[in-house]
């Protein structure tokens, strides 16, 4: 898929992921609830449904939000609109007017960075970057059946991994949350932050064979990652990144050194300067 416009079923968890966060930041809770409690699976927002969160529909102020949302991310301003027209009143025809743009050369999303320590901030990616990122992700993972999706699809982590990476794998994805886990099997693979690792390591005390996690967007402990490789994790891999950059490293953790990605690579000492 590498270098292809995105698939409609990745687009509809990206543009659901962006609408209620940014509808749930509006109504002052917090966006996607952090993973740790039940959220609404993006995949159940239909064609022909009408912008709504939580059973509520977006009010005229939300869906100005909203849409302000997708035309940042996706660059919208370049779409041709029919004013006679209105805005897009499903998320079919959001889906459709985004397509529409993104089919044309060398599309670029605008991704804001979380803002947990800062204002945040946009970062613009080539989505073929991106597809490449999540095509390589996908050569070094164990077989994977599933992805259990904790993180929001709209951040870089998220998108890459919960969107981008099953579209390569060619296998389902399930939002979950730490309180409301499917049922775990073999060729699972957890998309997860540090925090989320933590909570697991606690109300799980021994893990299905066959698990696979994945960490990134803080810090991963090695204690933390060593307990549960202990509690029966089969692998837990740790991401190397910002949203600035993208995906930079990638480690089996806790013990295994970074490897960097495919793209990036040390540059060559200058001036006499010994590389470290």
């Amino acid at each position: 898929m590498t270098g292809m416009a995105l698939t409609r079923t990745a687009l509809r968890r990206i543009v659901a992921s962006l609408i209620a966060d940014e509808t749930n930041r509006s109504r002052g809770r917090m966006g996607g609830n952090g993973g740790f409690t039940r959220i609404e699976d993006p995949a159940d927002w239909a064609d022909d449904r009408a912008l709504s969160v939580g059973g509520l529909p977006l009010d005229s102020l939300e869906i100005v939000n909203a849409g302000a949302a997708l035309y940042e991310m996706f660059g919208l301003e370049a779409l041709e609109t029919d004013p006679r027209r209105g805005a897009p009143a499903t998320v079919g025809h959001w889906l459709d007017d985004i397509s529409t743009v993104l089919h044309r050369q060398d599309p670029n999303l605008t991704l804001m960075t979380s803002g947990s320590t800062g204002r945040a901030k946009p970062c613009v990616h080539a989505i073929a970057d991106l597809q490449a990122e999540a095509a390589y992700f996908a050569t070094v993972l164990p077989a994977v059946r599933r992805v259990v999706a904790l993180v929001p699809a709209h951040h870089i982590y998220g998108m890459i991994w919960t969107a981008l990476l099953p579209e390569a794998l060619g296998v389902p994805v399930v939002a979950a949350s730490v309180l409301a886990l499917p049922r775990l099997e073999a060729g699972d693979l957890i998309v997860a932050v540090p925090d989320h690792w933590g909570a697991l390591l606690r109300s799980i005390r021994r893990w299905p064979a066959g698990i696979c996690g994945i960490s990134a967007g803080a810090e991963l402990a090695d204690a933390l990652a060593g307990d549960l490789r202990s509690a029966g994790l089969d692998r837990l891999c740790d991401v190397y990144g910002a949203s600035e950059t993208g995906g930079i490293a990638l480690r089996d953790a806790p013990d295994a050194p970074y490897r960097l990605l495919p793209r990036w690579q040390f540059a060559t000492p200058i001036n006499g300067a010994e590389a470290v």
